[in-house]
């Protein structure tokens, strides 16, 4: 659909416009006639030529989303005015160098799907695109959301953001679908599938990113060795498919008082050498407002906790455990001690795929724990609603019978158990979990009894409340019919019986809906 070239000569002091499918080969002429337009909009639109949009001096939004335009229009180096520029889903292959960088009032770029060709610097090619340095002029760029760099070396050395206020970047190639995410977060991913030193301008972003993913960064043992500050702001960790990884944390190495002192998350995927979350005993608050951990295939891995660390983690709320061949325990006990560990606000466990799992935790250098049976009376989870188990071969009990943790497991919820996949297991609960599922079905049955009283009550109240409504308007309603007083003995008796009736239809009422009530809750049940 061709738009007419005299389509906006009346519509001169038009402020927004969106343009929605349209598939033609250009813009109409008397668009440059909108002198007074501050936003435009293209969605999913094909356009071969949009140059002109470079005479809309006013523009302040500019978005392409989803929009087919087959050369980018150099012209809009001429927007001074533009605030907002959405790229999204365009795939771009050529960005004319020198265009980005005119755009000197810029303060937000998307650019998911447009745009991965960035200029090597270094190279001794003729600029043919853009370049990442060109958005250093962009002194009031505050957000750029989903800017791919697929060829580390396009980035130079010394780029830094340090005015950004959110960002999602994404180095090295191979990330595949990606999302805007939470736009007030600043998100780094790194991926490098070879030695590849990190430049001074990506180190520098480390040091205030809220959410990092290091994706086969090789040459890095100790991820604490990549910030010398140890983090600080850092609120979600993601770390995947390495094989050099060891630590998050060796304490050892470093002089700092605190390591991720805000980190909330941990997610560990895939790191064949993986060996401790933290080497060495906690220092301050490392890691002391972390509530997640997610570690799924780290195989090199037999314990994930020391039992220094767990005193250290006081707000863990949700643990997932998946696929780790070699883990034979959460927690491994330090030297002849048999300390308690109160997993205080844990409301969520699963652990899944660990064939050399024999207990919770476990002491190497003495023969205390029992290792026939997951959790002792050492371990108390007093908050734990949500607990999943399975493929844990060794595994022969949950709890034992003389397990006596005051309060422990007694808000369990949902317990997943899946038997086939634990082959020696012989006994979910002996005693303490019999006790405490009976106690808990004992205090449900209170509850629901207490309940059915108060209704009872209520629907009790209510009826006598009906009755008497019915009997006075009855009373009225006669006393209005035939001209009589409310005090003539008639009326009472008439409007008594009239009540009576209404009562007795209420009543097969209430009883026809208690039995499809019922019959809908068998129904359901069956």
């Amino acid at each position: 659909m061709q738009i007419p070239d005299s389509f906006f000569e009346e519509t001169q002091l038009l402020k927004v416009l969106v343009l929605n499918k349209f598939d033609c080969s250009k813009l109409p002429s008397s668009l440059s006639l909108l002198n007074h337009l501050e936003a435009l909009s293209i969605y999913n639109c094909k356009f071969e030529d949009v140059n002109m949009i470079g005479d809309l001096a006013n523009l302040r939004m500019l978005v392409f989303l989803e929009s087919t335009i087959q050369r980018f229009p150099k012209q809009i180096r001429k927007l001074q005015k533009l605030l907002f520029l959405d790229l999204k889903d365009t795939y771009f292959q050529v960005i004319p160098p020198n265009v980005l960088s005119n755009l000197t009032s810029l303060e937000e770029i998307y650019l998911r799907n447009s745009f991965y060709n960035w200029q090597v610097e270094r190279s001794n090619n003729e600029n043919k695109n853009a370049s990442l340095k060109e958005l250093t002029n962009l002194h009031h760029l505050v957000c750029v959301k989903e800017l791919c760099v697929p060829d580390p070396q396009a980035w130079p050395m010394d780029l830094f953001f340090e005015k950004l206020k959110s960002y999602t970047i994404l180095i090295g190639d191979r990330w595949g679908q990606t999302h805007d995410g939470d736009h007030r977060l600043k998100i780094l991913k790194l991926k490098l599938d070879r030695r590849f030193h990190l430049a001074n301008g990506i180190k520098q972003m480390m040091k205030n990113v809220d959410v990092l993913y290091l994706d086969e960064l090789n040459g890095v043992q100790n991820i604490g060795d990549l910030d010398d500050n140890g983090f600080p702001y850092l609120r979600s960790l993601v770390v995947q498919y390495n094989a050099e990884v060891k630590y998050v944390a060796k304490m050892s190495d470093h002089a700092l008082d605190t390591f991720f002192s805000n980190l909330d998350s941990i997610s560990l995927l895939n790191l064949a050498n993986f060996e401790y979350i933290c080497h060495g005993p906690l220092i301050g608050k490392s890691f002391f407002n972390v509530r997640v951990i997610n570690i799924q295939e780290c195989n090199g891995m037999k314990c994930l906790f020391s039992t220094s660390m767990i005193k250290g983690l006081p707000h863990l709320a949700d643990m997932e455990v998946s696929d780790c061949k070699l883990l034979e325990a959460i927690v491994l006990v330090e030297g002849g001690e048999n300390p308690h560990m109160d997993f205080a606000e844990l409301s969520s466990l699963t652990l899944r795929g660990l064939p050399a799992l024999i207990s919770f935790c476990i002491n190497k250098e003495t023969s205390y724990i029992d290792t026939s049976t997951l959790f002792q009376d050492q371990v108390s989870c007093p908050e734990l609603e949500n607990m999943v188990i399975s493929n844990a071969k060794k595994l022969i009990m949950i709890w034992n019978e003389n397990y006596d943790a005051p309060n422990s497991f007694w808000k369990l919820k949902n317990v997943s158990i899946t038997g086939f996949q634990l082959p020696k297991l012989e006994y979910v609960c002996v005693g303490f979990g019999l006790e405490v599922l009976k106690e808990k079905l004992e205090e449900e049955r209170k509850k629901e009894a207490s309940k059915e009283i108060r209704e009872k009550e209520r629907m009790e109240v209510e009826a006598e409340d009906t009755n008497m409504f019915i009997k006075h308007a009855t009373q009225r309603i006669l006393q209005k019919a035939e001209g009589r007083s409310i005090e003539d003995e008639g009326i009472n008796k008439d409007a008594e019986k009239f009540s009576n009736f209404i009562q007795r239809v209420r009543q097969v009422f209430l009883e026809d809906r208690n039995k499809m009530k019922t019959n809908s809750q068998i129904l359901f049940n069956a």
